[in-house]
């Protein structure tokens, strides 16, 4: 009965400078590391393009899934603070088919 929410994380260079390709696959790497280390086994998690992580958050409500992508930025900050990429995100429902 709950809908499923998709959560797309963005790396950009920090303050609008652009990232050279290694900078980017390194950061993207370390991003998805950090979301793997922390979500639910039920959660899916994918890489979609060389900057953009997708995630699929099972059985959480559309503030809640705010919420894990703001603490996974935050660790992923934590964990690399000195990473010249910036992180945002987005969320969107998923409807079920009734």
């Amino acid at each position: 009965g709950q809908n499923t929410h998709v959560a797309l994380l963005s790396i950009s260079g920090k303050n609008g400078k652009e990232l050279s390709a290694r900078s980017l696959s390194v950061a993207a790497e370390n991003l998805k590391n950090t979301v793997q280390r922390r979500l639910r086994c039920g959660d899916v998690i994918s890489q979609c393009s060389a900057s953009q992580i997708i995630i699929m958050l099972r059985s959480a409500g559309y503030e809640d899934s705010k919420t894990v992508c703001r603490r996974l930025i935050d660790a992923f900050v934590k964990a690399y603070p000195h990473t010249p990429v910036s992180v945002k995100f987005s969320v969107l429902v998923l409807l079920a088919d009734k």
